[in-house]
């Protein structure tokens, strides 16, 4: 039951984590990677029916696909089933978190100074989409961006959001195939 349970959670909370109103982003790249030698590109998830645990639901998992795809096509990338250059692996992690505080407003009980309300507890969940991707030949992560928000359960367009997401992070890569050039990304 426990397990369901989780399965659950994570689906919600993937269908929900771009809802939320503001998304971080963060990113990481290996400086000395020879970007510009880069053409193709596969996913590491073949296929989204596929019962790796990436934290997302079939739905949601075609969904990342498409928009990294598009985002990589955009980049003059070619996606290919045999010998890639580069392989694109994703996943949701999400933790539980508490932000206190304490409240400057009049409420609460009266003590020998005046109302007092005591410290506000708020509880959430952040969820991270994590997109990595990798020198195929070489086996090492070259690039990983993270996109960080709070879930609250109130998405109403889910490809609309998750296409805003991945184009947040991938706002980050600005590399293109066989192209070289400096890394200047949005800040």
């Amino acid at each position: 039951m426990k397990n369901w349970q989780n399965l659950f959670f994570v689906l919600i909370a993937a269908l929900t984590f771009s809802a939320c109103s503001s998304v971080n982003v963060s990113y990481d790249y290996d400086r000395g990677a020879d970007f510009s030698s880069y053409q193709t590109y596969s996913f590491m998830i073949k296929d989204p029916d596929q019962k790796i645990n990436v934290g997302l639901n079939e739905l949601m998992i075609r969904r990342v696909m498409s928009n990294i795809g598009g985002e990589m096509s955009a980049r003059s990338y070619e996606e290919v089933e045999n010998n890639p250059d580069l392989l694109i692996n994703f996943y949701l992690k999400t933790k539980d978190k508490k932000n206190v505080y304490y409240d400057p407003y009049w409420g609460g009980w009266y003590g020998p100074w005046g109302p007092y309300r005591g410290p506000q507890v708020t509880e959430y969940t952040e969820g991270n989409l994590v997109i990595d991707i990798v020198d195929a030949k070489k086996k090492q992560l070259i690039w990983q961006g993270v996109a960080t928000g709070s879930i609250d359960g109130k998405m109403k367009n889910p490809d609309k959001t998750m296409q805003k997401i991945v184009n947040e992070v991938f706002l980050r890569y600005p590399h293109k195939a066989n192209e070289a050039f400096g890394y200047q990304v949005k800040k």
